[in-house]
């Protein structure tokens, strides 16, 4: 095998010798004429005789190996002058020339400038976003768009600055924006012309029409008007009417009573809630009308009814907003709504002889309520003599009806267990404290009896009614005796 390979390739050598003009090996003569003189004998006997090699005749099959199948790699490595793959060096990395690097990696200024195009616009439109935004914002907050339209009263002290002022009516949620109000007033030239004393604001104004107000004079054009703790709703209208602010105190408890100026910007409509007698309850915001001394507006047109009835009912229900809500923390703390508290305290205001006594007063009339066993009793029952004095209010003013008597019957807690179906009067702040602090007191009282001496302004509690009786008999006695002497 090993000859063959050898003589092959010794015959391609020759004929690339003689493409190129060259001698064929084996040409000892130097003759190039193609003659069979140049073979060596050997090569001349067989040529002569008109016969070929085998090698040179068309049917002769070469032993030749075919390539070498990756599976058998092992039995032909005799063949290939390769090592095994187990044992090849890694094929080395191409190297590219630094310059080729760079270029790759540098962006296209194209793209580049794009990127950058796209970032600015981006950045252009967040800021005009958020500049858009805010200047919403501020316009809103100068127009009083979407805030309360209850009035609110500002005491403007004397020689108070613009600082000052501001600060006041930020901290009562009247304006948010303290630089804002100082910038305006310095627009307006309005520094040094705020007057002294009770402004009523509204939280809706623009600031230019709530500059204006502090400007004015508030003792040209109010006054002030005192509603006593204890008085019922009509005896609160009938003073309004006398005091020539509304013209018909029926139509104003009417409108009062509607809940038609009542709207959600009041916090303590969260905790309004009439309970199960809304139909024997007489007057449905009795006891809302918070006793206190009130500003109104001198000279006002009672041919706008609207207008007169929204003022005032916005100044009560504010007024007993801003009350309640310093009271909110105990309100939440108990187990009764607010109209349950307010009547409980509707009835102390009217049983408790003194201030000092009211939370007695209250522990008594829970007594009553919560632990009737303690007199021997399977109900709670109030027996308190001012819910049974007031069916002579409802009768002087109810429509009369089929259902009249009912609603005077569950008004007497002599007749009706539990609470009356709503209160009975407008208790003051003293009363409503008291009653609340009765409900979270932890100690728990003995008493189910009060009886007080009004001339020496005495108290005296009982837990049993024949305890009670005693109290009575010396009250006599000192009331006869200071009676004697005074004569």
């Amino acid at each position: 095998m090993d000859d063959n390979k050898d003589y092959i390739d010794e015959i391609i050598n020759g004929i690339q010798l003689k493409s190129a003009g060259g001698d064929p090996p084996g040409d000892t003569d130097g003759h190039t004429d193609g003659s069979d003189e140049y073979r060596t004998d050997e090569y001349t006997d067989e040529y002569t005789d008109g016969s070929l090699p085998d090698e040179f005749s068309e049917n002769y099959e070469y032993d030749i190996p075919e390539p070498p199948d990756p599976e058998q790699y092992e039995q032909y490595e005799e063949y290939m002058d390769v090592p095994p793959i187990g044992e090849r060096p890694p094929r080395p990395k191409r190297e590219v020339p630094e310059n080729v690097k760079k270029r790759r990696r540098m962006p296209s200024r194209r793209k580049s400038k794009f990127s950058f195009a796209i970032v600015c616009i981006m950045l252009v439109i967040g800021a005009s976003v958020v500049l858009s935004m805010y200047l919403i914002s501020m316009g809103q907050e100068y127009l009083g768009s979407g805030k309360s339209s209850s009035e609110v009263r500002v005491t403007v002290p004397k020689g108070a600055t613009v600082v000052q002022i501001a600060e006041m009516l930020r901290d009562k949620e009247i304006i948010k924006s303290v630089k804002m109000f100082q910038l305006f007033s310095k627009l307006k030239k309005a520094d040094g012309d705020y007057k002294a004393g009770d402004h009523f604001i509204r939280p809706n104004m623009s600031y230019d029409l709530m500059i204006d107000k502090l400007s004015e004079n508030p003792e040209d054009d109010t006054s002030s008007l005192t509603f006593p703790e204890g008085k019922d709703l009509y005896s609160m209208a009938k003073l309004l009417e006398d005091s020539g602010y509304i013209a018909s105190a029926d139509t104003f408890i009417e409108a009062f009573n509607s809940g038609e100026y009542l709207t959600n910007d009041y916090k303590f409509t969260e905790l309004f809630n009439m309970g199960e007698k809304d139909d024997k309850r007489f007057y449905n915001m009795e006891g809302y009308f918070f006793p206190d001394t009130y500003m109104f507006f001198d000279n006002l047109n009672l041919q706008e009814t609207d207008t007169v009835y929204s003022y005032i009912c916005e100044k009560i229900y504010t007024n007993f907003d801003n009350k309640i809500n310093a009271l909110r923390s105990k309100i939440d703390a108990c187990d009764y709504t607010l109209d349950e508290i307010i009547t409980m305290a509707s009835v102390v205001q009217l049983e408790a002889p003194f201030p000092k006594d009211m939370k007695q007063v209250a522990d008594v009339f829970y007594n009553r309520l919560t632990k009737p066993e303690g007199i021997g009793r399977e109900v709670g029952m109030l027996e308190s003599d001012p819910t049974k004095g007031y069916g002579s209010v409802i009768q002087r003013h109810i429509k009369q009806s089929a259902n009249s008597d009912a609603i005077v019957e569950a008004y007497n807690t002599y007749l009706s267990a539990g609470l009356p179906p709503g209160p009975i009067c407008n208790p003051g702040l003293e009363a409503i404290d008291a009653t609340l602090d009765a409900l979270l007191d932890t100690e728990e009282s003995p008493f189910y009896y009060f009886c007080a001496n009004i001339d020496t302004q005495v108290t005296l509690f009982a837990a049993t009614y024949e305890e009670h009786l005693e109290n009575l008999d010396k009250i006599a006695k000192e009331r006869a005796e200071t009676t004697a002497q005074d004569s």
